[in-house]
């Protein structure tokens, strides 16, 4: 796969996790929670591109992700 394609599926990847977020019912952020990791979400007022990061210490941020690098924190929630 060259580096175009590889691009094309990346971003038809990222495009499809908001549809995913709105299909699972919470189980999987319990998980990832219980396991010490963070968890993203969406919310119908969520902006577009942004995500909801659940903290595994129950805090809450508005966040950018970032594929080569740490989230963008927009505000903590």
């Amino acid at each position: 796969m060259d580096s175009m394609e590889q691009g094309d599926e990346l971003d038809r990847l990222w495009h499809a996790i908001p549809a995913m977020l709105d299909q699972d019912e919470g189980w999987a952020l319990r998980e990832v929670l219980n396991a010490g990791v963070a968890g993203y979400t969406r919310e119908d007022d969520t902006p577009e591109g942004l995500l909801i990061r659940h903290n595994p210490d129950g805090t809450r941020h508005l966040v950018r992700i970032n594929l080569d690098s740490p989230d963008t924190i927009i505000r903590p929630l």
